[in-house]
């Protein structure tokens, strides 16, 4: 499975093991990530090289009971070694980058989309409030092996970011895997919000007011099946917009 980028495809559930050695790159890898990271810091000192989760095999289960499950095994490194991953045209074989995202949905038919700040990697792109694993998401199974907890990520995420407890929100059953580019691939848990565009985007300005520090330079709710702006966007997007409005 590598690209995906175009396509939604619905599955039941998700199941991400980590092993637990840190993943290769190969010769000469490391003298090659850490240079081209110097550069990154210097034109941006505010990102920062924490851990980071790739993954070398990847699949739809279509035998497992319940449905359709997204398996996934893969391991840790950090996010230099991700930027440096990504850079290359395609990615280089074998990993995969998986994200989870929380596809927040008002009552009004419109999609939660951030703007991203000038601090982070991805100044000004817009994309619903996410980010990639970290270590907070791992959890122990109890057959022994590391899991990643893709509903645990998207709650703290869209916490930080918006100020919204993402608890309240009710969830679709399933997931949407959508490529956004090659080897990448989004993991998309809708939600339904209660509350109108309006009334969520005055909760989210009064807690980026009161947010020293930021994630989100701003915050737009997009009408579903209406599609943003691909430059602005990450590719993802518009297809989750379109798979939104065909389920009405």
């Amino acid at each position: 499975m590598r690209d995906l980028t175009g396509t939604a495809v619905p599955f039941a559930d998700v199941d991400l093991v980590i092993r637990p050695e840190r993943l290769d790159f190969g010769p000469g890898a490391a003298e090659r990530i850490a240079a081209r990271w110097a550069e990154k810091a210097a034109e941006n000192p505010h990102i920062w090289n924490g851990p980071f989760f790739l993954f070398d095999r990847v699949g739809l289960d279509r035998e497992a009971a319940g449905g359709t499950v997204f398996r996934a095994e893969g391991g840790e490194t950090d996010f230099a070694s991700f930027l440096a991953w990504r850079e290359a045209s395609p990615p280089p074989d074998p990993f995969r980058h998986l994200f989870p995202v929380g596809a927040v949905v008002s009552a009004d038919d419109r999609l939660m989309v951030g703007r991203m700040g000038p601090r982070t990697a991805n100044p000004g792109r817009l994309y619903p409030p996410s980010g990639s694993f970290d270590p907070d998401d791992l959890v122990k199974g109890s057959d022994g092996l590391s899991r990643l907890d893709p509903e645990a990520n998207i709650l703290r995420e869209i916490g930080e970011e918006t100020g919204l407890d993402g608890r309240r929100f009710a969830p679709e059953p399933g997931w949407i895997a959508i490529g956004s580019g090659p080897s990448r691939f989004a993991l998309v848990k809708v939600y339904r919000a209660v509350e109108t565009a309006a009334a969520l985007e005055a909760e989210i300005a009064d807690h980026m007011a009161r947010d020293a520090d930021p994630e989100l330079d701003g915050v737009l709710f997009a009408p579903v099946g209406r599609p943003l702006d691909p430059v602005l966007s990450v590719p993802y997007v518009n297809v989750l917009l379109a798979e939104l409005a065909a389920r009405g």
